[in-house]
Parts: structure tokens; C-alpha cells; sequence
């Protein structure tokens, strides 16, 4: 018996695993998609359950796990058809390899790039670039999601989004508006938008009903409290597994009101509430995210976690913790990225591409 990360590994004897646990659905598969050297054939799979407020797994196979599954039904069941299977296509764009949303940000005050593209002439030039390098979505934000970041009122956000918004999606662009207030999520698809990119999680009732109504996309991103509170230490008995949790409970939210379950995918918030440590559990859980069923998106771009395991280089100096996260995700068969560097990133994605193919 073993101790990682608040888990108690336990030795591997299918006849001491709690069928009637899995069959409520307190249970969650972790593909080992890393094999280390112990980790062998018969090791390929973590199953969870949570039992007496405690975290317990056995290492399986993945036969063993799908004798399971199919004993028990329900929610593992579920959960493990969903693991391998290609999703579906996401807001027009296939699935089949990572896509990359480019990050336009026409605020004052982001962390990375504040004030770089206030004028709508920069932001369509660096738009256009962003596409001609690579980016499949091009996800425009007015508001600052930054540590401790101020409010920005609604008639503010709109005057710095709803216009580019406009003129890019008349361009053919496919465009993300990255907000969390739902009369803005409204104009924004209104102007053109397809997808909406909520780091709220979908805070507000409003939200999944706009997008039902309207017929758009949503990301939902799991956040730890809001912007201006959320690195205020944050705390979880394990952060993969709650965020997940999180995320699927969000999910079902969103088909209630009637959004296509093609029309969501899922963001597990690298930095948004989150200290470094929990950062990396969430990259050597990602194969998790991926029993949800829906797109998974990775949003890690020249995040402080980077600096802070590092050297702590500057926002611009990240690049190469960047694309090392964006080649882990790659493996672990995250369907989206959101970046920075487009031209770098894409360039990354090929050649793991190339790699992944050979393994």
C-alpha cells in the first residue's frame, strides 16, 4: 500500500474493490498513458473510488477494468467507453488532432500581453497572424481574469470586444469570446461568435440557457473562487478528482437546458485557483478528463506555475514551459490548446504528432 498525492494505491485484488461504491458513481478511471518502468501491462489503468472520505485506487489493465465496467454499468460504464473514443466535432472543427485557440486579449492588464492590443487595428493584424500561423479559434477577451484583477462593467467589456468580434467573424474567422457575464456572451454571439469561453463554469442560471437559445458553443472552465480571490490559498483534498467532478456535474447542467452535448467542452483551469503543485496533478490527470465525454481544452500559456518551477522568468520569457505542456497534453489527447505563441505552438504540435505516431 502506497500514499500519492492523498490516494491510497492499494495492492491489486479485484476481489477487495467495492462494486457497490462504483455503482453509485464515486469512481474515476486514469488511463496510465506514460508507462514508466513500474508500470507494466497489467498496470495500464488507475480506478478510484472514494470511500470513508478517502481516495483509494487499485493499477489494473484495461481488460480487468472493462470486466468491470461491464459488471457494474452506469457511470463507470460510461465513463470508460468515453476514454478512447474520438469526440465529436467541436463547433465545426474535427477532433481528431490538437487544435489551437490563439489568445487575443483587448484589455489594459493582462498578465502577459495587457495593452498590446487595444486598438482594433492591432487586433485584427494580430488576428490575421495568429490564423496565417496556425490558429483554428481565435478567443477574444475585454476582461482581465488575472490574479486580483478589477471588475470590468459590462458596457465596458462590450465597447473592447463586440467590434472586432464583428469584422473577424465577417472574416470567416471562428471566434471565441472569452466572458463571464451572460449579456455580453448574448451580444457577443449576436456579433458573430460561435463559441463562448466561461471561466466561471457557467456562474450564472443565465448562461447555459443562452446558449440553448442562441445555438452556441461553450467552454466551461472550472475557477476556484473569482479572479480578484481565487490564489487566496487555494484547497482541495485532491484537485484532479473535484475539479472533475465539478465539470460533470456543469456538463449535465448544460444538457438540462438543452445545449447539444456537441456544442460543450471542458477547460480544467491550469492557474485559475490553483497553486503550482496542483497545476501539475491536473497535467498527470489529464487522460481523466477525457472519460467526460467532451473536448478537453488546456489553457497553460505563460502561466506563473511555469516561472515559479522554473526560474522565475517573465510572462514573456515562458515559452519553453509553455510548449512543454502543450507536448504533455498532446500525448494525453487534449483536443485543444489555448496559446500565445501560435506560430511555436503549432510547430510543436507536428512534431509530437509525428512522435505520438510512433509509439
Amino acid at each position: 500500500m502506497s500514499v500519492r498525492s492523498g490516494i491510497t494505491y492499494l495492492p491489486k485484488d479485484i476481489n477487495e474493490i467495492p462494486y457497490e461504491i462504483l455503482k453509485q458513481g464515486l469512481c474515476w478511471l486514469k488511463p496510465n498513458i506514460v508507462h514508466f518502468r513500474n508500470i507494466t501491462q497489467n498496470n495500464e489503468i488507475d480506478l478510484v473510488w472514494y470511500h470513508n472520505s478517502e481516495y483509494r485506487a487499485q493499477r489494473l489493465s484495461f481488460k480487468e477494468v472493462d470486466i468491470i465496467s461491464n459488471s457494474v454499468g452506469g457511470k463507470l460504464l460510461k465513463k470508460n467507453n468515453n476514454l478512447f473514443r474520438l469526440k465529436k466535432d467541436f463547433s465545426t472543427l474535427s477532433m481528431s488532432e490538437m487544435r489551437i485557440m490563439g489568445i487575443l486579449n483587448l484589455t489594459p492588464d493582462s498578465f502577459s500581453d495587457g495593452g498590446q492590443f487595444l486598438s482594433e487595428e492591432n487586433a485584427i493584424i494580430h488576428a490575421y497572424k495568429m490564423r496565417d500561423n496556425g490558429a483554428d479559434i481565435i478567443d477574444i477577451g475585454g476582461e482581465s481574469s488575472k490574479p486580483n484583477a478589477d471588475y470590468v462593467e459590462e458596457e465596458e467589456e462590450g465597447k473592447r470586444i463586440l467590434g472586432v468580434i464583428k469584422k473577424l467573424s465577417k472574416d470567416n474567422f471562428l471566434v471565441s469570446a472569452d466572458t463571464r457575464k451572460p449579456n455580453i456572451m448574448e451580444r457577443a454571439i449576436d456579433n458573430g461568435a460561435k463559441i463562448i469561453n466561461d471561466i466561471s463554469g457557467m456562474s450564472s442560471p443565465k448562461t447555459p440557457k443562452i446558449i440553448s437559445k442562441l445555438g452556441a458553443s461553450i467552454i466551461i472552465m472550472h475557477i476556484q473562487g473569482e479572479p480578484k480571490n481565487m490564489q487566496n490559498k487555494p484547497k482541495y483534498q485532491f484537485a484532479p478528482i473535484e475539479i472533475y467532478n465539478f465539470l460533470e456535474k456543469k456538463i449535465d447542467l448544460a444538457l438540462s437546458e438543452g445545449v447539444k452535448f456537441n456544442s460543450i467542452a471542458v477547460d480544467p483551469g491550469f492557474g485559475f485557483g490553483k497553486n503550482p503543485i496542483h497545476n501539475m496533478q491536473i497535467m498527470s490527470w489529464l487522460p481523466m478528463y477525457q472519460s467526460l465525454g467532451v473536448p478537453v481544452l488546456l489553457g497553460g500559456s505563460r502561466k506563473s506555475s511555469i516561472g515559479v518551477l522554473s526560474n522565475n522568468e517573465l510572462p514573456e520569457d515562458r515559452l519553453g514551459g509553455s510548449i512543454a505542456l502543450l507536448c504533455y497534453a498532446n500525448l494525453c489527447g487534449t483536443q485543444m490548446i489555448r496559446v500565445h505563441d501560435v506560430l511555436e505552438s503549432k510547430q510543436a504540435i507536428n512534431i509530437s504528432n509525428h512522435i505520438n505516431k510512433q509509439i
